[in-house]
């Protein structure tokens, strides 16, 4: 599993939100992989994929203006 990592201002949150929640449904995903926490002025989504959603995701937020950063890492939590 990988996790997808995206970094945006917090007054964008909601409008990236409900971008995510419509892409989430487009894949068949649920957002019980997203964790989501704010931090002053940033706010940040975690969402945990396999290697080849995470790829096509990757793509897909790169054409999200809203974001400020976005990359895939290895996941830290070990599989259930």
């Amino acid at each position: 599993m990988n996790e997808l990592v995206v970094h945006l201002n917090r007054n964008k949150k909601s409008q990236f939100q409900s971008r995510l929640n419509d892409l989430l449904k487009e894949k068949n995903l649920t957002d019980e992989m997203v964790f989501s926490f704010d931090s002053g002025e940033s706010s940040y989504f975690i969402i945990t994929v396999d290697s080849e959603i995470g790829e096509e995701l990757l793509k897909d937020f790169k054409l999200f203006k809203e974001i400020d950063g976005v990359f895939l890492r290895p996941s830290t939590e070990p599989p259930i």
